[in-house]
């Protein structure tokens, strides 16, 4: 598989080569030393054990996702590290999909340019290795795109699209908006019954034997729609605290700057108006527009939170190739080249926090490591902030902690507060509030603001407590 489309085949995927070991290099530069949300903790958990019940993994479950880290598990030790690794392979594979869509629409040089912009966005230069189902399900996504909307797609493409559909969905199920317009149009625009019927039917039967034995393994419907039920209440109860500032967004964090992304979306904009100028002639690009890029906006911006970074990957996906446009319709020539200078400035300027990311673990895993070894040493009761528990259900899932762990919650509802001289407390900055004293404080932040920015706002300044008085509520 080549990327350029050069008469000369060999030369195509020498440069071919290059481009992709190029973009291998930089996700390995850039994989970090440990995990650093919940989320990634809550899926490490489900890849030692699979069970709903306990939100290992929480709602819609992602069963491919999960089995892919079992698979990997087995070679690899560490349940996060085998997800990692599969993130780190979708985030070099994805630049081939990324070309087949964009071609719809620009040239390959073009094309080739517009995957660039994604992969070297600061959001996607820094979450492509992490414990999450987006690089893969961003990957799957865009290829599904690419061979749906081919203009020579047949059977064997409605077939194909359809089964790299579903892989999508078991990988990261908050797609179907998008993915369900997508199969529609193309039944739409099928000739024959059989097309549409393999457009359909791979996918579906995909998600039912799938989620069939997700619910048999959870021991029915009854538990999967409880967890459903409790994480929904979780889930949209927090959004009404978000944050709805642009300049906290997602998109603008992408970008480390709202002024950044701003431009991106100017660029965007612009592309978009050169599509539709031409809609008949780029067909392709209109749809992915409408019923891939616009599902996926109204998803991320209606029923997610909309400061998660690694939520918009997919509208970064597939909006570079609009962007790409853009940049082509005001520089002609300059475009590829400045895009190229761009990306190498993005990368040298990251390169510090890159550094520290590779390097030093997160400032969660830190604190959760410290603290057990300090409660270890002193034969101590640890008290946890709640917002924690994944952090140390990810440690329990690896390995038997000997000292008993509870919750801040739980003291003076479900227990009395340990004497201090015997009580480790742990808590990210803003949940302390349950530590009235302590005889050693220990402090693991994050300073880089790279790091900070690009993060979900939590878990970057953990403080371990030591002979910590805990207060009753």
């Amino acid at each position: 598989m080549t990327l350029f489309g050069l008469p000369n085949k060999r030369l195509d995927v020498l440069i071919t080569l290059l481009l992709v070991g190029a973009i291998a290099i930089t996700r390995v530069l850039a994989f970090p030393a440990s995990i650093w949300e919940q989320d990634e903790a809550y899926f490490g958990c489900a890849v030692v054990n699979f069970d709903v019940t306990v939100f290992h993994p929480h709602p819609p479950w992602f069963p491919l996702w999960i089995g892919l880290g079992k698979l990997v598990h087995t070679v690899v030790e560490d349940p996060t590290l085998a997800l990692r690794i599969v993130s780190l392979v979708a985030s070099v594979w994805v630049v081939f999909p990324l070309v087949a869509l964009f071609a719809l629409w620009l040239r390959r040089d073009l094309a080739v340019a517009a995957a660039v912009v994604y992969l070297f966005t600061p959001a996607v230069l820094f979450l492509s290795d992490r414990a999450f189902s987006g690089p893969l399900a961003t990957a799957f996504f865009v290829c599904t795109l690419a061979v749906w909307l081919r203009s020579d797609g047949n059977t064997r493409g409605a077939a194909a699209g359809s089964v790299v559909a579903g892989l999508c969905l078991l990988t990261r199920p908050h797609l179907l908006p998008a993915v369900a317009a997508v199969m529609v149009y193309r039944v739409v625009v099928s000739k024959s019954w059989a097309e549409r019927l393999l457009v359909v039917a791979p996918l579906t039967l995909a998600l039912m034997f799938a989620f069939g034995l997700v619910m048999l393994d959870a021991g029915g419907v009854q538990p999967l729609w409880q967890a459903l039920g409790e994480h929904a209440k979780y889930h949209f109860g927090a959004l009404a605290d978000a944050d709805l500032a642009f300049s906290s967004s997602g998109l603008a964090r992408a970008f480390l700057i709202p002024g950044a992304a701003l431009a991106w979306i100017g660029l965007v904009i612009l592309g978009l108006g050169g599509v539709v100028r031409r809609w008949k002639l780029y067909r392709g690009a209109v749809v992915v527009a409408l019923l891939g890029l616009g599902p996926v906006v109204v998803t991320v911006y209606g029923f997610s939170y909309a400061g998660n970074v690694r939520y918009v990957l997919p509208i970064l996906a597939l909006g570079s190739g609009f962007a790409m446009l853009g940049i082509a319709l005001l520089l002609k020539r300059l475009a590829v080249p400045t895009v190229a200078a761009i990306c190498v400035f993005i990368f040298i300027a990251a390169w510090p926090a890159l550094r520290e990311y590779r390097n030093v673990k997160s400032p969660s895993v830190r604190g959760v490591e410290a603290t057990l070894k300090e409660a270890g040493r002193r034969g101590a009761v640890i008290v946890t902030d709640d917002t924690l528990a994944a952090f140390f259900d990810y440690e329990r899932a690896r390995k038997v902690i000997p000292n008993t762990v509870l919750y801040a919650s739980q003291i003076g509802t479900e227990t009395v507060p340990p004497p201090a001289w015997a009580t480790v407390a742990v808590f990210d900055a803003s949940h302390g509030q349950f530590v009235e004293d302590a005889t050693t404080v220990a402090s693991y932040a994050c300073q880089n603001w790279w790091l900070s920015r690009l993060s979900q706002g939590r878990y970057l300044d953990i403080t371990v407590a030591s002979g910590a008085k805990v207060r009753q509520d």
